[in-house]
Formats: C-alpha cells, sequence, structure tokens
C-alpha cells in the first residue's frame, strides 16, 4: 500500500514524477546496452487554468482523471504513462521509432479533442493538449537530452497554436 503510493500519483492512479525518473533512468540504461529506440511525449493541457477557474478545481480534477483514462486507451501495450507535473503528463514509448511517436501523439491529440468530459454538474466541456516528441536515436543524439528536447518540442507547439504535435527535429 505504502509503495504505492510512494510510485503514484493520488488524482490519476499514473505512475507520479519520482517514478517517471525511475523508470526513464532504467529505460535509459537498457536503450545504451540494447542498442534500441526510445521515444517520449510530454503532453499538457491547454488552458487548464481556465478550466479550473471558470467550473472550479474539483472539475479540473475531473478532467485529469478522465485524461488520464484517455491516455490509457489511446497508447500501445508497454507504453509507460505518468503525471508528472499539474497538467502536464509523459509516456515513455519504449522500441518506438519517430514517425511512430507522431502517430501515437497525434492519435493522442485527436482522442482527447474529440472527448466530451462530463462536469459535476452534468455539463460537458471539451479540452485540447499540445504534445511534444523527441526520440532516440531518431531526433535526439545524447539520452540525456531527450526530456529538455521532448520539453522544448511541446513549448514550440504552445507557442505556434496549441492542440497539436510537435517534434524535437
Amino acid at each position: 500500500m505504502f509503495k504505492e503510493q510512494s510510485i503514484k500519483d493520488f488524482l490519476t492512479g499514473l505512475n507520479n514524477v519520482r517514478e517517471f525518473d525511475l523508470v526513464l533512468n532504467k529505460l535509459i540504461n537498457k536503450v545504451k546496452e540494447d542498442k534500441e529506440k526510445l521515444s517520449i511525449l510530454i503532453i499538457d493541457i491547454d488552458y487548464f487554468k481556465k478550466v479550473n477557474d471558470t467550473h472550479g478545481h474539483q472539475n479540473g480534477n475531473l478532467v485529469l482523471q478522465e485524461l488520464g483514462r484517455i491516455l490509457c486507451r489511446s497508447c500501445r501495450t508497454g507504453d509507460i504513462i505518468s503525471r508528472i507535473g499539474g497538467e502536464e503528463f509523459s509516456i515513455l514509448l519504449p522500441n518506438c521509432s519517430y514517425y511512430q511517436a507522431l502517430e501515437v501523439g497525434e492519435r493522442i491529440r485527436r482522442d482527447i479533442q474529440n472527448h466530451k468530459f462530463i462536469l459535476l454538474d452534468n455539463a460537458n466541456i471539451n479540452v485540447t493538449v499540445s504534445i511534444g516528441v523527441a526520440t532516440y536515436p531518431d531526433t535526439v543524439g545524447n539520452l540525456d537530452e531527450l526530456v529538455m528536447k521532448a520539453d522544448e518540442a511541446l513549448y514550440k507547439a504552445k507557442q505556434t497554436g496549441r492542440n497539436k504535435v510537435c517534434a524535437c527535429i
């Protein structure tokens, strides 16, 4: 029970940032040894503050929980999903090429955009996400820069209109 609490996000049940870091380090070592590919998606809910300000934090929490379920349905078996910040999520995609990662990211973006999030008063809202993608060795030559490059791609998506998938190239 206590171990699960230390590795799982209390709200979504996904891995928390501590577990994300541990899994990422294990995957980096495996990728180096086995000369495999590793992709990462960093996902941020667009204008999430507006959801909380307009509909309240309880409804914001419902959106986060439902988004976590959508991510689980939209990913491949073996992908590792984490909540790494307030409205920020990551997905580690082992043995996943750059083009496959873009496909997964676009599927997630589209699934979230098309989903009706049901609020406590039974009203529904739509949300969108911005996604940054990076892949070793396809777009990033140094595994230690993988997260940083995905984060840069996420900010590119936000700065160029949101509700899109951008890659580190």
